[in-house]
């Protein structure tokens, strides 16, 4: 996904006007991008 995808998903999220089905994909479609780009940390061991 490019920069401007992203940011044209963000706006709609941010759209009063858009659909909310349109809105749920927009935000399915960003936590997608959010998992690849930030990856969950892995939990430190107990010491």
């Amino acid at each position: 996904m490019k920069r401007k995808e992203a940011l044209q998903l963000v706006s709609s999220l941010l759209d009063p006007a858009t659909p909310m089905d349109e809105k749920q994909l927009a935000a399915a479609r960003l936590s997608e991008l959010i998992r690849i780009l930030l990856p969950e940390e892995e939990k430190e061991e107990e010491k």
